[in-house]
């Protein structure tokens, strides 16, 4: 499970270490993030296209490959559309699991 972290993108915040607080999120987090981040770049570059993708959810081609770039930031409502659209064009289900850290 790369989407461990996904949390972080509904949140809108970078991965920062815990520091005294003992909150934060680990750096292995982060990792698995950017990874999710590039992985869904890659799947729909197999699948949409991102030309196609722009269209589709209404946001500029340049802004998807933006935020499913390692540094990029997505909300989670952009996430959803992207997973929405790679549903339909592989036409799978797509199952979620929450399992509390």
């Amino acid at each position: 499970g790369f989407f461990v972290c996904l949390g972080e993108w509904e949140r809108g915040s970078k991965p920062r270490d815990a520091g005294a607080s003992g909150r934060g999120h680990h750096p292995v987090c982060q990792w698995r993030t950017e990874s999710a981040k590039l992985i869904l770049r890659d799947l729909v570059n197999a699948t949409v296209g991102f030309e196609a993708l722009a269209e589709e959810i209404h946001k500029p081609a340049k802004s998807l490959h933006r935020m499913l770039s390692k540094s990029g930031n997505p909300t989670m409502s952009n996430i959803s559309a992207v997973f929405a659209a790679v549903k339909r064009a592989l036409k799978v289900e797509v199952h979620t699991q929450i399992v509390m850290a």
